[in-house]
């Protein structure tokens, strides 16, 4: 038995020891207040251009379904401009979402660098839904 306390002990110390660095790795460090704000900053205004994002995308969508509608009343060269003007549209909606969701990814500055890839293909998106046919 006095032969096993030692052993004992020693695992004891390690499994300690194992426990108490693992809840180390696993703190958040904050070095300062001002960068406690500053990353809530950076949140709230991801936040928002995502949901301001989501909010043009869907209005854009709107406009889409608008002219499917169109195009099922159209014959003939219109209706063929206009299905292959929504196959188009399709393809830039789901360029939007893939860079959107990507951004959603996102939870350090690298969003900010993102945000204007999402800008560029809601405008992109927005011109060709307004385009005239």
């Amino acid at each position: 038995m006095n032969r096993l306390l030692p052993l004992l002990m020693f695992g004891l110390l390690f499994a300690f020891t194992a426990c108490e660095q693992k809840e180390e790795r696993n703190i958040p460090r904050v070095e300062s207040a001002d960068q406690a704000d500053a990353a809530l900053q950076s949140r709230l205004e991801r936040e928002a251009f995502i949901s301001q994002a989501q909010n043009e995308i869907d209005t854009l969508d709107a406009r889409v379904t608008e002219i499917r509608k169109k195009a099922m009343e159209a014959t003939g060269a219109a209706r063929a401009k206009l299905t292959q003007h929504i196959s188009e549209l399709e393809q830039k909606h789901k360029n939007v979402e893939e860079k959107l969701a990507g951004l959603r990814m996102e939870i350090d500055e690298k969003w900010k660098e993102m945000k204007v890839e999402v800008t560029a293909a809601i405008e992109q998106f927005r011109k060709a839904v307004n385009k005239e046919y």
